[in-house]
């Protein structure tokens, strides 16, 4: 199994995703000597994967509403960024207000 760093594999994609599809090498990508994902050929992917049976399609089943709650969540997020924006700016401008009050007395 061959090693090399993110930046490496950047600069060598294609050197790289040849070993893996025709030397039959895997290739683990490291960060900061961590080891942050793998190349590997498609054909040993399915060996280790398998996507088909019952656990796939109850969680194709389940991906839209999962999904749907996902958005809802990201549009909260959103709406609490907004709030936070707004909040900041008024306590900015009470600041400045009270600073303007204690330069004057």
């Amino acid at each position: 199994m061959k090693t090399v760093s993110a930046s490496v594999a950047r600069q060598n994609l294609p050197e790289l995703l040849g070993t893996v599809t025709h030397g039959g090498e895997q290739v683990v990508i490291e960060r900061h000597g961590k080891p942050i994902a793998a190349l590997v050929s498609l054909k040993k992917t399915a060996d280790i994967v398998d996507t088909e049976g019952p656990e796939w399609d109850e969680l194709a089943q389940v991906l839209p509403e999962l999904n749907a709650r996902l958005e809802r969540m990201l549009a909260i997020l959103k709406k609490l960024q907004r709030d936070n924006q707004t909040f900041r700016k008024e306590m900015d401008r009470l600041h400045a207000q009270r600073k303007q009050l204690v330069w004057r007395s």
